[in-house]
């Protein structure tokens, strides 16, 4: 998917609401993530947030031109599972889960891109 801005003279800025959501059955948490190299043109309103299972919400986003041409970046949300006491696994079976608070090297996290264009 692209999220594409509307003409925008350099100096100006004009933002964008997109909207993320959970698909899936367990609580997220998810980051947006925008290259160095642009994010001085790119941001976001707030690139942190947490959802619950089938749960979307609309985050700002906003394009700032440093010059009057066209630019484009990918931009990356990764999405973790939130801990749920709640239906924590107890018992025979804890044994076989990985612990939550575990780290994972960063490229095994949910990855999805989003391209910028402005």
């Amino acid at each position: 998917p692209a999220l594409t801005f509307p003409p925008t003279c350099a100096g100006i800025s004009s933002s964008m609401t997109c909207e993320v959501k959970n698909i899936s059955e367990v609580p997220i948490s998810f980051e947006y993530k925008i290259p160095s190299r642009v994010r001085s043109l790119f941001t976001f309103s707030d690139p942190r947030g947490q959802l619950l299972p089938l749960e979307s919400s609309t985050v700002m986003a906003h394009f700032c031109p440093s010059s009057e041409r066209v630019f484009s970046a990918p931009l990356y949300c990764t999405a973790r599972c939130v801990e749920d006491l709640d239906n924590a696994v107890e018992g025979p079976l804890k044994s076989l889960m990985q612990p939550l608070n575990q780290s994972l090297p960063e490229d095994t996290d949910p990855r999805f891109v989003l391209m910028f264009v402005g």
